[in-house]
């Protein structure tokens, strides 16, 4: 949520109008708020990330003995901290097109928690690479040491997926931010 409180406060406050005031050509100040934000949330979701497994293991280390250096594990830890840059990418993404707080935290919200329970509803195997190819359940694959059997997609490439859903959802808001008035 903080991705679209980012950008969609700003819209809702006016404050953009101060933003765009200080850097009159639009796009720099949208690819400068997002690598800022990106670079932060990296940067703390490696943190937490790492914390969480030191912890878990601490915690569980007994009972299911895990190490970093186990196939998989180290990606997957901090494959939490990238996936958690995206996600904020994505939703200040929607943030930037929407506009207005409240309906672009629905829509991260409805990709996020509603349209991948639904798509995996559907019948056969439609289904499968429906709600595999999600945003959400495409990057979320990084985060399993051990990818399920039944994923239709790999940990890089389901990131790489979610990756082009960003960056896509980026391209529309950078044009939309062009087009409209502030």
């Amino acid at each position: 949520m903080l991705g679209v409180l980012l950008i969609a406060s700003e819209y809702s406050t006016g404050m953009i109008r101060s933003s765009l005031l200080a850097v009159p050509a639009r796009l720099p100040m949208l690819w400068a708020k997002a690598v800022v934000f990106a670079a932060i949330v990296l940067v703390l979701g490696v943190v937490v990330s790492f914390g969480s497994f030191f912890l878990g293991t601490a915690i569980l280390g007994d009972k299911l003995p895990v190490g970093l250096g186990d196939p998989g594990v180290l990606r997957a830890v901090f494959g939490g901290g990238l996936y958690l840059a995206m996600l904020g990418l994505f939703s200040l993404a929607i943030g930037a097109i929407v506009r207005h707080t409240a309906g672009a935290i629905t829509g991260v919200i409805g990709f996020v928690l509603v349209l991948a329970p639904l798509a995996s509803l559907l019948p056969g195997s439609v289904g499968d690479y429906v709600h595999g190819y999600l945003p959400s359940v495409a990057g979320m694959v990084i985060t399993a040491a051990q990818p399920s059997d039944d994923g239709v997609l790999g940990p890089w490439a389901g990131y790489g997926v979610f990756a082009l859903w960003t960056a896509a959802l980026l391209g529309v808001a950078a044009y939309l931010l062009k087009r409209r008035d502030a």
